[in-house]
């Protein structure tokens, strides 16, 4: 049976219709903002961070020194307006430095908690005043390098006070939000280089994570084992391209430590850590994480996976590190990648054995 509807009816839906695709596809409402020499904004603090919608463009140009300036990204683009934060590279294509080391933090940066401004240089969260559930979403940062987030670093506040950064900062910390991209960037000397968090309950799930085609190494705090080149707990999460170089100096973290759900490591060149991949069980999300469909399986293919001439013997380990079993992940897909073993059998310290895959339980299994 074929239903009738009003004429007014149909007129007001093909309006409708034509309004959002034309919202959605132009970008006369998007603004642009230049930071740099010359440029209208002469720091990067200038940038109304709070105000950006759909659309907008931030380019950060490069310059001999760097930028010693904090950012908060608490908005929301679209699908097909994103909000973009992109370096403009140097005359020999120098990538745009921001350093955390005595970072100052713009008077329109509003941190969702005072706790919040500690964890890192690029921080991803709602800001101060944000409605309870309210998440960053579609933001592509892409082409700067973020370095030195990480004791016994100091900033200081929008009011001038200065702060300690804390053992878990990183140079990106993404505290919570959906469809992120982190492309082309640099990620060096900090305690974690990118850091994606989720909280127990969907207000602070972040999901549809991208990160590619970024340098990221020199992380980690020497001496522990906590903080790693990589540490990510989402739904969703794709690696592609990346370069994982060694951590830093004494660091004694992984190369890639993962919590997610949804884990698809594919094309990247990893070098060396305490583990190269660590790909452990949920914690904070352990709630949405073990309902969604795609922890039933992890994704590792076509990397190359370099284990150097250090102590470092075990490669993969796979299952849980938490001592709650049933949260485990259970199915590894470990397909075409380059596996190189570096190690050195001669000497007194000589290493003769070296681990592939480390499961945790026999629940774990690797195709």
């Amino acid at each position: 049976m074929c239903r009738r509807y009003p004429k007014f009816t149909l007129i007001k839906a093909a309006l409708m219709t034509l309004v959002a695709f034309v919202w959605g596809n132009d970008a006369s409402w998007a603004k642009q903002y230049d930071v740099g020499p010359g440029e209208k904004f002469r720091s990067v603090g200038e940038v109304p961070w709070g105000k950006l919608g759909p659309g907008d463009l931030v380019r950060v140009h490069w310059r001999k020194a760097p930028y010693r300036e904090k950012v908060l990204i608490s908005s929301k683009g679209t699908a097909l307006r994103p909000i973009r934060v992109v370096g403009v590279p140097g005359p020999g294509g120098e990538m745009p430095v921001l350093d955390g080391e005595d970072a100052t933090t713009g008077p329109g940066i509003d941190y969702l908690f005072d706790g919040m401004q500690d964890r890192g240089l690029l921080v991803i969260a709602p800001s101060n005043g944000s409605m309870k559930g309210v998440k960053p979403e579609y933001v592509e940062v892409e082409g700067l390098h973020f370095r030195n987030a990480a004791p016994p670093g100091v900033f200081r506040d929008r009011n001038g006070k200065p702060r300690r950064y804390v053992m878990h900062a990183a140079a990106i910390f993404v505290e919570r939000g959906e469809h992120i991209t982190i492309r082309g960037c640099r990620m060096t000397r900090s305690s974690n280089g990118l850091f994606v968090a989720s909280g127990a309950g969907e207000e602070s799930q972040s999901r549809d994570i991208l990160v590619e085609g970024n340098d990221i190494r020199d992380n980690g705090n020497p001496g522990r084992m906590f903080e790693h080149n990589v540490y990510t707990e989402a739904i969703g999460i794709t690696f592609q391209f990346n370069h994982l170089g060694p951590p830093r100096s004494g660091a004694k973290g992984n190369s890639l430590k993962d919590r997610s759900a949804g884990t698809v490591i594919r094309y990247n060149w990893i070098e060396p850590g305490a583990n190269l991949l660590d790909l452990v069980d949920p914690e904070e999300s352990a709630a949405q994480a073990l309902k969604a469909p795609e922890f039933a399986e992890t994704l590792v293919y076509g990397n190359v996976m370099i284990n150097g001439p250090g102590p470092q013997t075990s490669m993969v380990h796979f299952g849980g590190d938490s001592g709650k079993v049933e949260r485990y992940r259970k199915q590894l897909r470990f397909y075409q990648n380059t596996v190189v073993i570096g190690a050195d059998q001669t000497g007194a310290k000589g290493r003769w054995r070296t681990i592939l895959f480390r499961l945790e339980t026999n629940d774990q299994a690797v195709d």
